[in-house]
């Protein structure tokens, strides 16, 4: 508990917390942010350009709306909009990667869909890109392992 020291000055009376219990109370407060649970709309990076994957420091499609982002634990999600085909959006990220020195190991390409492995060093990657429909609204999904 804080002590507590009163004295009158005058006609009034002012209680005074003592420096010692103010720093006790001050010294059991904190403040702690989960580093695996980030909403990282908004982040820009150098450049300009807003980061869709803050560990692997990849950037978002060049002209793309970002509408969400999130990392959790060793995942990250961001969902944006653009009128770029899945082609071209999954060679910007996997551009991004090779140059991080990220070896593609497996790809998987549909219509609306795009799956690739990568591996750097030890670590291991797994990318997902979906368009939504017609759209032009995609989510890319990104796990890194390692």
């Amino acid at each position: 508990m804080a002590a507590a020291a009163t004295y009158t000055s005058g006609m009034r009376t002012v209680r005074v917390l003592s420096l010692l219990g103010l720093l006790i109370l001050l010294s059991a407060c904190s403040v702690t942010v989960a580093p695996s649970d980030f909403d990282l709309h908004g982040v820009v990076g150098a450049g300009g350009s807003t980061i869709v994957d803050s560990r692997l420091g990849l950037r978002a499609y060049p002209g793309s709306t970002v509408i969400d982002q999130r990392e959790r634990g060793e995942r990250s999600t961001t969902t944006f909009e653009t009128g770029a085909n899945l082609e071209s959006v999954f060679d910007h990220f996997d551009g991004q990667l090779a140059r991080q020195g990220w070896r593609r190991s497996d790809l998987e390409m549909r219509p609306n869909r795009a799956e690739a492995r990568y591996r750097n060093g030890g670590d291991e990657l797994e990318l997902e890109l979906v368009r939504e429909g017609n759209s032009g609204r995609y989510r890319l999904s990104i796990e890194l392992d390692d």
